[in-house]
């Protein structure tokens, strides 16, 4: 009876690392295709954001995830990350944003990632860029925080790209 409690807590604690980051919100994306470059792209909506959520400065302000793959028939492929994040009026008011590239192998295991951050007024953008090899895919997540204001939103872009000329 033990054996089976600790294998149906292990098989739960597994089944928690798998499910999707936390800072993912349902949000518009759009894919398109021009020749071999490919790009996945979501948008949140715009929103107030919660107040020191995560341990903010501000309102931390949700974000959403995109991933895509080189194809095994590439030898390589360039994987490229822009994330953003705006203020809907524009006013001065500060926001950071926080992306972090991942690289997953051909069986899905995490081989590689780095964050990105960015800081300015209303509008900030992060880019980063890596090499990968066919079979492998990418993904970028962004989330960021907006000055704490009772009349103003924010949202996140979050765009990766992959072209597959190398």
């Amino acid at each position: 009876m033990r054996k089976i409690a600790v294998l149906l807590f292990t098989a739960a604690a597994l089944a928690a690392t798998a499910q999707p980051a936390a800072a993912d919100v349902p949000a518009t994306t759009t894919y398109s295709t021009h020749g071999s470059v490919r790009t996945y792209t979501c948008v949140t909506p715009y929103t107030g954001g919660v107040f020191g959520q995560f341990g903010a400065w501000g309102d931390y302000i949700d974000g959403c995830t995109v991933r895509l793959y080189c194809p095994s028939t590439s030898y390589t492929c360039t994987a490229s990350e822009e994330t953003s994040i705006a203020t809907k009026a524009y006013r001065g008011e500060r926001v950071t944003q926080n992306a972090r590239l991942r690289v997953f192998n051909t069986s899905g295991a995490l081989v590689w990632w780095r964050d990105r951050s960015c800081a300015d007024s209303d509008f900030c953008v992060d880019r980063d860029a890596i090499r990968i090899w066919g079979g492998e895919s990418a993904s970028v997540q962004c989330n960021g925080v907006r000055q704490h204001t009772a009349d103003n939103t924010a949202n996140n872009w979050c765009t990766v790209t992959m072209d597959v000329a190398g």
